[in-house]
Parts: structure tokens; sequence; C-alpha cells
């Protein structure tokens, strides 16, 4: 995407009241665990124009929301993420204590020639009962968006030089020039001293890594 782009989000009351929507713009992150953060409104985000920025809603209606993208012609290739907001409050309500707040992501894709990289750099372990959580840091070194879990990343667990468990990442995605932590779930007997064989594969580059751990 170079020039001007647009699409539309689909707002619906379903409450029993009158609503007053406010809609603005904000920039957007993911901490190391994967929870969504609402950023002050730079990069990408100022390239959103949003009509309207305010309107009302009856109980049960629904309207449109426009959104238009135009990049910067400095803009770089890949992914890069915006938040669209939404904020209400109730008409006819005159003390409000709880104003609810949505936010949409809008992920603008930018064409050109991009690099895809994802680097392992600890992994530690945590004990839940009988559930051992293995936790992987990874950094996103590339321009986009990556996705877990996929076929590109899987941890293997060795005792002796023997496998024993070949575990997934839970669901997350990890954002472009980001750090994150991908969560492995071993549900077996095994215990002590393993070797964790880490596996890492992109279109353009693979990575083998071994920790050290105990469960």
């Amino acid at each position: 995407m170079r020039g001007k782009s647009t699409s539309v989000i689909t707002v619906r009351n379903p409450s029993h009241r009158i609503l007053r929507v406010d809609v603005s713009r904000a920039g957007f992150s993911r901490s190391l665990r994967g929870r969504p953060r609402v950023r002050p409104a730079r990069g990408a985000a100022t390239w959103l124009h949003l009509h309207p920025l305010r309107f009302r809603l009856a109980p049960g209606a629904k309207t449109t929301l426009h959104v238009a993208a135009v990049p910067s012609r400095w803009a770089a290739p890949g992914d890069h993420p915006a938040l669209v907001l939404l904020t209400t409050r109730p008409l006819g309500v005159k003390h409000v204590r709880v104003r609810l707040r949505v936010g949409v992501v809008v992920d603008l894709r930018i064409r050109g020639r991009i690099l895809r990289r994802l680097d392992a750099r600890a992994l530690t372990v945590r004990r839940r009962g009988t559930l051992r959580l293995l936790d992987l840091r990874l950094v996103n070194r590339g321009d986009v968006t990556e996705r877990l879990p996929g076929d590109g990343l899987r941890l293997s667990l060795l005792s002796g030089g023997r496998r024993f468990a070949t575990l997934r990442p839970r669901s997350r995605e990890l954002l472009p020039h980001s750090a994150g932590i991908a969560v492995f779930a071993y549900r077996g007997q095994v215990r002590g001293a393993v070797v964790a064989r880490v596996e890492l594969r992109s279109p353009v580059r693979g990575a083998r890594l071994s920790f050290r751990v105990r469960l």
C-alpha cells in the first residue's frame, strides 16, 4: 500500500440506552506476555483519518465508521499497527462511573522488500503444580507481525540425548521490532535437568538453539 486505502467498521449498540460514542486514534503495542497496550498517537496512527469522530447510537441500532489510511511517503515496508478507539457513555445519566472503551486494531502493510527474522534469547521454567511452563523470550527483528503457533517454531525436550516431548507455543502474535514471550506447556512426568532444543524456521533462515533447564 502506497496511496490512500479505505475501510469501514460497523458499530452496534447492544444496550438499552442511547450511547454517545467518541472516536479517536492511538498507537498500539503488546507487553512481553501479549497484553494489548494503548500508546500515544504517533507513527502509523497519524496516517488514519476517521469519520465521524462523534455520533449517537440508539438501542439496538448500528452505524458505519469510515477509516482512511494515507501512509507517509517515507513509510518503511512492512506491518504498521495502529488503533481506533471507541469510547462510549450513556446519555441521560448524570453520574457516570464507568465508560466503556473498545479498541479496533488496524494493521497497515506497506508493500516493498521486507525482512523476516525471529531470534530466541532465553528460556526459563515456571512451576504450576504438576504443570511446567517454559517461557521463551523472542525478539522479532523483522518488518512483519509473526503469529504463533506456526510451522516455524517448536521446542523439543531431551534427556540422555533422547527426545521425550515436542511442544508448540500458545497462540499469540509478535509485532515488528518488538520482544515477547512464547509459552510452552509440558504436562509430562519427567523431572530434573533436561535439554530444551528450540527450532526456529523462516523463509530465509533457520536456527537451532539448546538450553539447559530443570523441570
